[in-house]
């Protein structure tokens, strides 16, 4: 027991293969009590209850099943022959004061092991539960900055591009009507060159909380390349889809972008959108959305332009 207490106090056995310490508890617990019986077989009562104690408290340790079992299969082969051997010497001794003290203090020593390993393995369970708390925490910040851009807060290329394909398959299974549209901030360029692209920043920042703040639950918009973003519009034909989106050209408009920005800007926004056509590449449907964006942008931008095979 002291040395068991010595390695898990000092760290030595987080140094070992099994930091449990299986096979040294075992080994050092059952040939105890083994030679016990065999030195001492008047005690054999004692013994015997300091061998189930110790290898039941100990069995949790093990790596494997088949350890546990063979162990348990070899210390019960070894009992049965010291029982053949000893067996006429085994007796009781608790018809002494000194033999009442001795089985006292073994049941003692045996709760008290048992409780410090419990105590042990318990606050094990607890650091390792804390640290798979951490772990979790990690990782899920990992998933958002893997599916989410940082500087506008709406999802990135690839995550936008993931829920543009969980939403097809609301389209394949129920036939739900679903819009795409690209939306381009007008004039981008001549703001970083003009202001800086600490400004330009703060536009993309302050559009992005825009962006959040007028789609629907049900909606997702994605930084789809620089001052470029993609919106998905599940559920939504095409004469539902412009209401939404000149809403959110109007609101781009007619914010109060010289405060936000602390810069004279005018920020207004050019949107082209289609109509997702059933069995057809995704590709093909973002394709259509880019050409009408393009052609409002020749048509003199913030405005709406809608693909003329989405309706």
């Amino acid at each position: 027991m002291a040395f068991i207490t010595w390695a898990y106090a000092s760290g030595w056995s987080q140094k070992r293969r099994d930091p449990g310490l299986f096979l040294e508890h075992q080994l050092m617990s059952i040939s105890g009590v083994l030679g016990l019986l065999v030195v001492a077989p008047q005690v054999a009562f004692q013994a015997l209850v300091m061998l189930l104690v110790f290898s039941a408290a100990d069995g949790f340790l093990a790596r494997r099943r088949t350890s546990f079992w063979l162990t348990w299969g070899l210390t019960l082969t070894l009992v049965a022959v010291v029982i053949c051997w000893r067996g006429p010497q085994m007796r009781m001794v608790t018809d002494t004061l000194a033999g009442q003290l001795l089985t006292a203090a073994v049941m003692l020593g045996a709760v008290v092991r048992c409780s410090m390993l419990v105590t042990y393995f318990r606050g094990m369970q607890y650091r390792l539960s804390a640290s798979n708390q951490k772990l979790a925490a990690a990782l899920a910040h990992i998933e958002q900055l893997a599916r989410y851009d940082e500087l506008t807060g709406v999802a990135n290329r690839r995550g936008v591009l993931e829920r543009l394909h969980l939403a097809l398959e609301g389209v394949q299974r129920h036939g739900t009507p679903l819009s795409i549209a690209l939306l381009d901030i007008d004039h981008f360029k001549s703001i970083n060159d003009q202001y800086g692209h600490g400004c330009g920043d703060a536009v993309l920042r302050a559009f992005g909380s825009l962006l959040s703040t007028e789609m629907r639950a049900i909606d997702v918009a994605g930084r789809y390349g620089g001052e470029e973003f993609l919106l998905v519009l599940p559920e939504t034909d095409i004469p539902q889809a412009l209401v939404l989106l000149e809403r959110l050209r109007q609101r781009t408009q007619d914010m109060p972008w010289d405060r936000l920005v602390d810069q004279p800007v005018t920020v207004t926004c050019t949107v082209g959108a289609t109509q997702y056509q059933p069995g057809e590449p995704v590709e093909a449907a973002i394709a259509r959305a880019d050409a009408a964006m393009y052609s409002g942008k020749a048509l003199g931008r913030n405005r709406v332009i809608i693909d003329g095979m989405g309706g």
